[in-house]
């Protein structure tokens, strides 16, 4: 039979086994389980509905979602958008250079994409396409229509004043003219094409 002193301490020994049991992971987790509780849908009431409602219009009047109206960081995918744009805005373009009239003809390709963000409530917009289109120039004296395409690889909105140096010009039909003189008319569009990709941003950032 063992004695008062041991039973004492094998008391104690269970007690301090128990106290460290339910400070552990595994057996507050298995104390947990126990819950018998179940969740059901319903149907959100008026004065809720009419909440969220509220919330939805607010963040969209932030340019943000519902869940983000904090406006912490946020990306878009506005491609579609901003190529659907871009063809309204350049489409058809005319530039007069050197008693010329330069017009940009419909496009052949336009490869790329636009993003918008929002970083603390501030849309940010950008874009990286590469635009091919089509441009003819009317002879002054003869009359005869020069043709050819254009293409600018890679531009960005940091792009927009250098796009005469990125600007790729090819001669199909040149109609009396020397090449290098029609690439230089064409380069000259530069000017009013940065100010309509400059438009493209802005829209973005209104969207």
């Amino acid at each position: 039979m063992p004695g008062r002193e041991e039973s004492e301490y094998a008391s104690k020994l269970h007690q301090q086994a128990e106290s460290k049991a339910e400070c552990s992971y595994s057996y507050w987790a298995a104390g947990q389980c126990q819950s018998t509780a179940s969740f059901q849908e319903r149907k959100l009431e008026a004065k809720e509905l009419a909440e969220q409602a509220r919330r939805e219009k607010a963040a969209s009047a932030q340019g943000v979602s519902v869940w983000n109206q904090a406006g912490t960081f946020e990306e878009r995918d506005c491609t579609a958008f901003a190529k659907e744009q871009l063809k309204m805005l350049i489409n058809g373009l005319e530039h007069k250079a050197a008693g010329c009239l330069l017009r940009l003809g419909s496009f052949t390709s336009i490869e790329g994409e636009a993003t918008v963000w929002v970083v603390r409530s501030n849309k940010r917009a950008g874009f990286d396409f590469t635009i091919e289109a089509a441009w003819a120039i009317e002879h002054p004296t003869s009359g005869a229509e020069a043709k050819g395409s254009l293409k600018l690889p890679n531009v960005t909105p940091d792009d927009l004043d250098e796009l005469a140096d990125m600007m790729e010009v090819q001669v199909s039909e040149a109609a009396g003219w020397q090449d290098a003189e029609l690439r230089r008319l064409v380069r000259r569009s530069s000017e009013p094409l940065a100010e309509r990709l400059g438009r493209l941003q802005q829209l973005l950032k209104e969207r």
